[in-house]
């Protein structure tokens, strides 16, 4: 596991703005909104946990067995952050 990213992903707070997300992770490999995401958007081969999107949903991969799903909220607040691995 790629232990400096998952800290970082792990220092993510609710209530944090995505821009604030952004600031300390970098730019998301994908980003869906409740209307552009797909019926299945979460990435094949690693860990997800169900669940609907209310503003968007950050997804992030640090390397080859970390993946973080992190949800924000209508206003772009962090309601939840999922880490996984593959």
């Amino acid at each position: 596991m790629n232990e400096p990213y998952f800290s970082k992903v792990a220092a993510i707070r609710d209530g944090m703005s995505e821009a604030e997300v952004v600031r300390r992770l970098g730019r998301p490999r994908f980003v869906y909104t409740s209307a552009s995401a797909p019926g299945n958007y979460y990435v094949p081969g690693y860990e997800f946990r169900r669940r609907k999107i209310n503003g968007k949903a950050l997804v992030y991969l640090g390397g080859v067995d970390l993946i973080a799903y992190i949800y924000t909220d209508a206003s772009g607040r962090v309601e939840e952050t999922f880490i996984g691995g593959s």
